[in-house]
């Protein structure tokens, strides 16, 4: 003030639309009304600028603990914002707030308030966030004969193929598009999605950067479709292409 006194700041202001009340509806005419130009590249891009900020953040030791799609702002341009971020654990001073379907289930019967998250926290909050936005609003334990999100998630039930273990079915997957978008994912992605959902493993950040960002590179080398909603399951397995980038 004009006594040179500390009363504040000046924050810029966030503009752009909850990743949840937007990306999430992508087969609603709503979502064409925010983002017209958007295909499935955007939300790769998005995703993309969504990690490198939480690594960011992880870098400089915080930890956001109440990670959800909410608390995040997107713009058509892909640029994206956090807010809420009162709540971010620093060193000693806990997030006491939270969100089931983005909670460890070995998490699920503790008060938030009592115990310090850690970066895996983070991780496993992000994956889904990420599955979220790939299979637009669809949770990574939702499948056939399911019943609420803590229930579900205890049954350590994912329902989506995973040959990186040994799995070649479904399991009570939803159908329609959710198994043609999983179909038409890299297999660098499932294989990330299966170890997190399907092992229980808590891989490092950077390999989650790093298959979203392999991601990216097929789509704008035109090996996988651009469509946010795929309608068939895609026809050749991007396996081979893979074969071919290591040979060129």
């Amino acid at each position: 003030n004009s006594s040179n006194q500390f009363v504040g700041y000046i924050m810029k202001k966030a503009n752009g639309y909850e990743v949840r009340t937007s990306v999430f509806y992508a087969f609603a005419p709503m979502f064409r009304e925010k983002f017209p130009t958007w295909n499935r590249l955007n939300l790769v891009i998005a995703s993309l600028n969504i990690l490198e900020k939480i690594k960011n953040l992880h870098d400089h030791n915080i930890i956001l603990g109440d990670i959800n799609p909410s608390n995040i702002l997107i713009q058509e341009n892909n640029e994206v914002f956090f807010i809420d971020t009162d709540s971010y654990q620093i060193e000693e001073y806990p997030c006491t707030v939270g969100m089931v379907p983005y909670t460890k289930k070995n998490h699920h019967k503790k008060p938030y308030s009592e115990y310090l998250r850690t970066k895996d926290d983070d991780i496993f909050a992000a994956c889904v966030l990420i599955f979220q936005i790939m299979l637009p609003g669809k949770l990574p334990y939702s499948f056939r004969g399911g019943t609420g999100t803590k229930d579900n998630m205890s049954t350590d039930n994912f329902p989506y193929k995973c040959k990186n273990l040994g799995d070649r079915r479904y399991n009570n997957a939803p159908e329609g598009s959710w198994i043609f978008i999983w179909s038409h994912l890299p297999r660098c992605m499932r294989d990330m999605f299966c170890k997190v959902f399907k092992s229980g493993e808590s891989p490092p950040l950077n390999d989650l950067i790093k298959a979203v960002r392999e991601y990216k590179y097929q789509i704008k080398k035109g090996w996988q479709t651009t469509d946010i909603l795929p309608t068939q399951f895609k026809e050749l397995d991007d396996d081979l292409k893979n074969i071919t980038r290591k040979i060129q």
